[in-house]
Parts: structure tokens; C-alpha cells; sequence
């Protein structure tokens, strides 16, 4: 039997007596025990990380602290779930399609392929469906429904525009028309249904 108030490995250090500050390993008469690095489990720690495998590890030492599963390995390599402590970097899934992501300076991004995608940044939400770079839809203080290069509409505070590309065919607000006001339109206000042709009207009502 060994009954002791503390132990220290290894006993000594450089010739002096190992502390709790120094030694590989220590238990004190608390039940503290302290080691420098171990093997639980198949799991190994040591001054920095908590790891098993390459595929689970929590890495207090880089980046404000990392945690990592799968193959994931950053913000963008690997699939897995990776994020860290600096507050700009979460994402879950694949780099190459299917992830939920969010890294500080895009806004969040749920990614299918780089066509298919929806992003939410201080601009609004903007779903992506067939087209890199031109939204299906945008919701935000001006929202668009539809590729604003063909038929689309446009909705704001005052108004809604039915649109194709720049050109609007109706708008409905305060003061509504249908069809193109450069050409014959319908006109309608709050005192009037006016049909015009641009800017003259053919018939007021």
C-alpha cells in the first residue's frame, strides 16, 4: 500500500525536486491531479489539444480556439463542421456544395453550388437559382422577386413595379399605371383614371 498527501512525476527535474509547476504529472492531497498530456479513451491531450484522431479535435491554440470534426480542416477545406474562437468563421457541410456557412465578411451563406445558394448580409436576403452572380429574389428595403435582367418585380416602401429588365410595364402606389409611360398606359390617382399617351392624355375621366 502507498499513502501519500501528494506525488509528483517525474521526482526530479534538472537535478531539483519536481513541483507541481513543473512535474509531467502531480496529485495532491485534494484529489487534484494534474498531467501535461494522457491517452483516455483513444483520446490524447496535451497542452493545446483534445483530439482523437484527425477527425474530433478541439485545439485551444489556434485561431482563439478551433473545433473540428471530419475532414474539415478551416473555414473552407474539408467536409465536416469546423468553427473557432474569433467570432467569424462557423460552417457545417461540404466547401464543394451543401454547407451552412457564416465567415465575418460574406454575410451567411446556405450553398448548394455556386448557381443555387442564398446569402443574408446588411444588404438582405438574396436567393440565388441558376445564376452566379443574379438573384431569383431579393428581400430588403427594395425587394425583387424574379432575374432583374428580364420579368421581374419590384416592391418598395411607396410602390410595386411589375419590370422587365429596366423597363416597367405597371406600378402600383399612389399613382398607378399600367403600361409603359412612355407609350399608351392607363394612369389612375386619387382624382382621376387618365388614359395617355407618355405624357398626354387621350381621355380623362
Amino acid at each position: 500500500d502507498l499513502a501519500v498527501d501528494s506525488l509528483f512525476l517525474p521526482a526530479t527535474i534538472a537535478g531539483a525536486t519536481s513541483t507541481v509547476a513543473n512535474a509531467s504529472s502531480s496529485l495532491d492531497s485534494r484529489g487534484f491531479a494534474k498531467f501535461v498530456s494522457a491517452s483516455i479513451g483513444g483520446f490524447d491531450i496535451d497542452a493545446n489539444e483534445i483530439k482523437s484522431g484527425t477527425t474530433l479535435v478541439l485545439d485551444s491554440d489556434s485561431n482563439s480556439g478551433e473545433i473540428r470534426l471530419g475532414a474539415a480542416s478551416d473555414i473552407d477545406t474539408g467536409d465536416g463542421i469546423y468553427m473557432n474562437g474569433t467570432g467569424n468563421a462557423f460552417r457545417v457541410g461540404n466547401p464543394a456544395g451543401n454547407e451552412f456557412k457564416f465567415d465575418g465578411t460574406n454575410g451567411v451563406t446556405i450553398f448548394d453550388s455556386n448557381t443555387n445558394k442564398a446569402t443574408i448580409t446588411s444588404d438582405g436576403l438574396k436567393v440565388f437559382g441558376g445564376h452566379a452572380s443574379n438573384p431569383a429574389a431579393v428581400f430588403a428595403a427594395t425587394t425583387f422577386i424574379g432575374l432583374q435582367a428580364t420579368e421581374h418585380i419590384k416592391i418598395t416602401a411607396t410602390s410595386m413595379e411589375l419590370k422587365d429588365g429596366s423597363s416597367v410595364l405597371a406600378s402600383f402606389g399612389a399613382t398607378t399605371t399600367i403600361g409603359p409611360t412612355g407609350a399608351d398606359h392607363v394612369s389612375i390617382d386619387a382624382d382621376s383614371i387618365d388614359i395617355k399617351d407618355g405624357s398626354t392624355a387621350e381621355n380623362k375621366n
